[in-house]
């Protein structure tokens, strides 16, 4: 199973974790710098990783909903979950962060 995990830039060290517990447990993820990738490559790269993933992980914190970045991966996971309903999406709330409309 390859799991793609949607988080900020402020939770870098709580989404590595998680992604280093789940590779523990034989979940693979998606390559942590793919959603940082400079230039048109980017986007390209995060909308197939999504693409390919089993399920995707939103980890929500608050004020997430202002980052443009992860709006436009939750966006591309609403599409892809309506392509393939069998993939998941996961919502991980922190603190006292709202769950987003989708």
């Amino acid at each position: 199973m390859k799991v793609f995990v949607s988080a900020s830039d402020a939770l870098a060290d709580r989404s590595r974790e998680l992604i280093q517990r789940m590779e523990a447990s034989g979940i693979d993820s998606v390559d942590e710098d793919v959603s940082t990738r400079p230039g048109p490559e980017g986007p390209l790269a995060i909308q197939e990783s999504i693409r390919t993933a089993n399920a995707v992980v939103c980890v929500v914190d608050p004020g997430a909903e202002r980052s443009p970045r992860l709006q436009e991966e939750w966006r591309w996971a609403i599409v892809e979950s309506w392509s393939a309903p069998a993939k998941p999406m996961i919502s991980v709330v922190v603190g006292n962060a709202q769950v987003p409309g989708f």
